[in-house]
């Protein structure tokens, strides 16, 4: 009896080794990500840890979305979109990078690809009719990217905002009427696209 007593001890005591050993792996894999990032984009102002921050980057390019992005610890993530959405969940702190890109591809068609905490995607916008429309015209197109301006954006733990919003404006909308298949968008005209971050829902 004495000896299963010691053994057990001895396992509980191995356990609360092996936690502590992954902890400290978890928290130095965060600290190098986080060193990564900021020798990428730089460093991001935290003013309050217990919320999200959220501050868009300069890409270069017209049809390239990104951000840099800190979760508080044990924040559960919720991205929606018009394909439906991606979650995450991590008990540390997160630094990451997310992105939105659209591109045409081969056969004609629009293609968005995203990548958030909880992974990449990827989605079609619409048929050969939108595609061929927007060709020369993204310039025109009315862009709402949080964190735009080089000024942070900062969420409260259970608050949801746009991420990004992409929408004809009044003389390009009545143009597509007549030109678009507006039945092979899942919005209504005159939004395109539109991603939503914010907490997950709680369990039913």
């Amino acid at each position: 009896m004495h000896r299963v007593l010691e053994l057990c001890l001895l396992a509980l005591t191995l356990t609360g080794f092996y936690f502590v050993w992954q902890s400290g792996q978890q928290r130095s894999a965060a600290r190098m990500e986080y060193e990564r990032l900021v020798g990428l984009t730089g460093d991001l102002s935290l003013t309050d840890p217990d919320k999200v921050h959220i501050l868009a980057l300069e890409t270069g390019e017209s049809l390239h979305f990104a951000w840099r992005v800190y979760l508080p610890a044990r924040y559960r993530l919720q991205v929606r979109h018009d394909s439906g959405s991606s979650s995450s969940y991590h008990s540390d702190p997160q630094h990451l990078i997310a992105r939105v890109r659209i591109r045409e591809d081969q056969a004609g068609r629009l293609q968005i690809y995203t990548r958030f905490a909880g992974g990449s995607g990827q989605m079609g916008l619409g048929d050969e009719s939108v595609a061929r429309f927007l060709r020369g015209k993204w310039d025109k197109v009315a862009v709402e990217q949080l964190g735009a301006g080089g000024k942070t954006t900062l969420l409260k733990q259970d608050e949801e905002a746009v991420l990004l919003r992409l929408s004809l404006p009044a003389e390009l909308h009545e143009q597509a009427m007549s030109e678009v298949d507006s039945r092979s968008l899942q919005r209504e005209l005159p939004l395109l696209f539109e991603v939503r971050i914010g907490p997950q829902p709680p369990l039913p």
